[in-house]
């Protein structure tokens, strides 16, 4: 990989003209990789979030069914 690098960093520039289609279509690209990361990343961040959320809330459930009057004995 060292080896590549150097061979490429002595070639000379290229005096190329990028036209502005090429131009847009890298930016529309890069917006898109750049979109995806940041929704994985919220995904992944937000997973531990949302079970913590669901046990607290499964947990205050089952104290308040303990708390409640039973329907069966007719109090």
């Amino acid at each position: 990989m060292l080896v590549a690098t150097w061979i490429v960093s002595l070639s000379p520039p290229a005096m190329a003209y990028v036209g502005p289609g090429a131009g847009i279509t890298l930016l529309g690209s890069l917006g898109a990789v750049i979109s995806f990361l940041a929704i994985a990343a919220g995904g992944l961040l937000a997973w531990p979030i949302r079970m913590l959320r669901q046990k607290l809330k499964k947990g205050r459930s089952e104290a308040d069914r303990k708390d409640a009057p039973d329907e069966t004995s007719g109090e």
